[in-house]
């Protein structure tokens, strides 16, 4: 017997598998909310709609705070016709009891469908995606609509590891852009307006599909500034008039705290910090009102917990990144399974730190850079909470090895060159003044690079 080509035909006929099973997720073009859908277990609440909640609702922040099982299958540019079909699949499929729907599309009647091709295919089962089509293009569907393969089929030459790799552990939620702070203008349109006729229509098409198989559905406005207010107040009215749940999250602001000029994370999205004030006010609602359990504790929700381990490294990576003081900078550096790797560039650095910040410093451990002489190089890294390495010297300083068997290190301070490598790349800024790098040991990445100058050490530079 050939155990060669007998093995070789098993691997062939195991890549047949995986491509029969797995071809539509890999060759999609993918546009962010392509997350490769997948959760076998029960969904208590669902998260549908506009690019709008997809970048505020995190599953994975309700999970940790309120215990409740929650996903965001909300996408960017997605028509309403295509949350009714998400809605659909989370009720049949997996027990979903709460629908939250995010109606920006629906008010203005805004059938968008740019990116309804790459939605579907891995966000509906075979069985709906040719209802699905039908419903958004009408008399203009046809057959190239829904065929993958003609569509993206030279994908196959642009593949890269991220097409077989998901992060399913943010439960559909989009973190990497929402810790930014819009900056404005802040343009509000408020004037009275008149709901379309097929608004009210689908709305009454959403409710009486819920009420028929006893679910209940929230219609909800995350705030933004170029959206026409008009809109929302003309549904609060719809709503109050037929008995709907709505929160309207424009006329709610003052009541959750939110701030338009922090908690915006663009001109259409709220951030990260505006979306935890809508969570806060509105899962404490749900939990109230329709008895959905708390499932920290459930078995078959263990790998929630864990996920929530990954999903936690991924939100305080972005915050470090963007924090612009080192007294907050520090804070978030010492994290678990991080490593700070710290290099001087300059002659006459160490010498000019004011005591306030070598106080700073103190606090993470680090005492060998107090001295007042000239020409003083150092190097440091702290590694999990705790200084790995330290050193001055008024001649070179170097620190070269492999940390925890894994990763090639590289840290020196020399004249005017702060070298920090990291797995033998530069990652250093090598500016004048002090560098820092954060390696995540779990994620194997770079957190953030930066440096502080001396005039004032404790503006964080990037």
């Amino acid at each position: 017997m050939n155990y060669k080509n007998a093995a070789l035909s098993l691997i062939f006929i195991v890549i047949v598998i995986f491509v029969y099973f797995h071809w539509e997720s890999i060759i999609v073009k993918k546009r962010n909310q392509d997350r490769g859908y997948v959760c076998e277990n029960d969904i208590d609440i669902i998260f549908i709609g506009t690019s709008k909640p997809w970048a505020a609702l995190s599953p994975m922040y309700i999970w940790d705070k309120y215990g409740i099982v929650s996903y965001n299958r909300s996408s960017e540019g997605q028509s309403y016709k295509v949350s009714y079909f998400l809605m659909k699949d989370a009720v049949e499929n997996h027990n979903t009891k709460v629908i939250v729907f995010d109606i920006s599309f629906l008010l203005q009647k805004a059938n968008r469908s740019i990116y309804f091709v790459s939605d579907v295919p891995v966000m509906l089962p075979i069985k709906e995606r040719f209802n699905a089509y039908k419903s958004v293009y009408g008399n203009g569907f046809s057959y190239d609509k829904i065929n993958i393969a003609d569509k993206f089929h030279t994908r196959w030459k642009e593949l890269s590891y991220k097409d077989f790799t998901y992060e399913r552990y943010l439960k559909g939620f989009f973190p990497y852009t929402s810790f930014f702070r819009y900056q404005g203008p802040f343009n509000f349109k408020n004037e009275k307006v008149k709901l379309y006729d097929e608004t009210i229509d689908y709305a009454k098409h959403m409710q009486e599909y819920a009420d028929s198989k006893g679910v209940k559905l929230i219609f909800i406005s995350i705030p933004d500034v170029r959206a026409h207010r008009g809109y929302t107040e003309a549904f609060e009215e719809l709503a109050t008039q037929n008995g709907w749940t709505y929160f309207n999250y424009y006329s709610l602001s003052n009541n959750i705290g939110f701030n338009y000029k922090t908690d915006l994370l663009d001109a259409y999205h709220t951030n990260y910090y505006g979306g935890k004030k809508i969570i806060d006010h509105l899962i404490p609602y749900i939990i109230k009102n329709f008895n959905i359990p708390n499932k920290k504790d459930d078995p078959q929700y263990i790998s929630w917990n864990q996920d929530y381990l990954k999903y936690a490294r991924v939100v305080n990576m972005q915050e470090v990144k963007r924090i612009k003081l080192f007294t907050e900078w520090q804070n978030k550096a010492v994290y678990d399974n991080y490593t700070v790797l710290i290099s001087s560039n300059g002659d006459n650095v160490l010498n000019r730190l004011p005591q306030d910040m070598k106080d700073k410093f103190k606090t993470l451990g680090l005492n060998k850079f107090e001295t007042n002489k000239n020409n003083q190089k150092y190097v440091a890294i702290i590694d999990n909470g705790k200084v790995f390495f330290e050193e001055i010297s008024d001649k070179k300083v170097e620190y070269k090895g492999r940390m925890n068997n894994k990763v090639n290190l590289l840290v020196s301070s020399e004249n005017k060159q702060a070298t920090i490598n990291v797995s033998g790349k530069p990652r250093s800024k090598n500016k004048y003044g002090i560098n820092f790098v954060i390696y995540d040991k779990v994620n194997r990445e770079i957190v953030d690079s930066i440096y502080l100058d001396p005039s004032n050490f404790n503006q964080v530079h990037r």
